[in-house]
């Protein structure tokens, strides 16, 4: 089932916000949101032509503006052409598209994806992950030790800050947390089958990005790491939304590349996992593609596992964190979760076991 898989990291783009409108909060007062002020709209009176100041060549106080004629260039300058109305285009459809992007923030959090998506969500992970990584057999060895140092790697061997950027320390503990799960690949020769892609493109036709005859066309397990800069940094609701839609979006291009375009009940379901972290908490998701027809609420659903807020470790500080002149924070590596590497691991040998 899982030959010619692979793991697929998405890479986060920063948040742009344009237009946003401030909060301003006082004690004591109402909360308002400030709004652009409008310009008032000019009155027209039928048969009364306005004043305007338009043979003064200069604005003139009291006096109404004037409307004045398009310029023409004489020629076309391609810093100020004016494009076609969008009723225009010959692409133009009445019926609007809507485009969830990396940078799209779902205001309804979970609870929106899985009605976008027709599914049902399940609190925690599936059994047979589970069962992988209660088993000691699929460890490999010293591996608490080698992530605690996989951790201080990323943390504070990189780099010579005291408190190193997220976006930096983020990438790189993923990609060593991957290196020692490569390890068990000798142990279990199936993993070979599988790379990592990353980067990659699942466009809003949910039409994939690999080419034709890639030999890794099915999405084993995305990958998504949450470094970007503080006031666009996704919150856990809206990055877990973010979480499967992608994931949908990976195993809903796979139906549709198997079963055709016509929307069904697919006989072999398609299993898409998804890890996100922000390089202290990770977030674990496995979604189980039933069906894509999605036009009606009723008959068999998709199916989501949601393993959320899972920390891999509590503080990671170069320097103690001293209050009242007693120690809150050691300094170095405290509260090492080795529960959350054990799904970590599970979910990156499911398949292979």
């Amino acid at each position: 089932m899982w030959s010619g898989a692979s793991h697929v990291r998405a890479g986060n783009l920063v948040p742009a916000f344009s237009g946003c409108r401030s909060l301003h909060i006082a004690a004591g007062l109402s909360v308002q949101a400030q709004r652009p002020q409008k310009r008032p709209e000019p009155v027209e009176i039928p048969g009364l032509e306005p004043i305007t100041y338009w043979d003064r060549m200069h604005y003139v106080p009291g006096l109404a503006d004037p409307k004045c004629p398009k310029w023409d260039r004489g020629w076309e300058d391609p810093f100020h052409r004016r494009g076609p109305k969008y009723e225009e285009m010959p692409l133009y459809k009445e019926k609007p598209c809507y485009t969830f992007h990396q940078r799209t923030k779902m205001l309804e959090g979970v609870k929106q994806a899985l009605w976008l998506t027709k599914s049902k969500l399940i609190e925690g992970l599936p059994k047979q992950i589970l069962q992988i990584a209660a088993d000691s057999a699929n460890y490999f060895e010293d591996q608490d030790e080698r992530v605690k140092a996989a951790i201080s790697q990323a943390r504070f061997w990189t780099t010579t800050e005291i408190r190193p950027k997220r976006n930096r320390f983020c990438p790189v503990l993923l990609q060593n947390l991957l290196h020692l799960c490569r390890i068990l690949q000798p142990r279990f020769p199936t993993l070979g089958n599988r790379t990592l892609a990353e980067n990659y493109r699942v466009t809003a036709m949910w039409e994939r990005g690999f080419r034709d005859g890639y030999p890794f066309p099915h999405a084993h397990t995305v990958y998504i790491t949450e470094h970007s800069a503080h006031k666009a940094r996704f919150k856990p609701e809206p990055l877990r939304a973010k979480m499967i839609m992608f994931t949908f979006a990976n195993a809903f291009a796979r139906a549709k590349l198997l079963y055709g375009e016509e929307p069904k009940v697919l006989d072999n379901p398609i299993t898409v996992q998804c890890i996100a972290t922000n390089g202290r908490m990770f977030q674990f998701l496995v979604l189980q593609l039933n069906t894509t027809d999605l036009q009606s609420n009723d008959g068999i659903k998709n199916l989501i596992w949601l393993d959320q807020d899972q920390l891999l470790y509590d503080y990671a500080k170069c320097l103690p964190a001293i209050r009242k002149k007693m120690i809150q924070v050691p300094a170095g590596l405290s509260g090492y979760c080795p529960e959350t590497f054990n799904k970590f691991l599970a979910m990156y040998l499911y398949g292979a076991v």
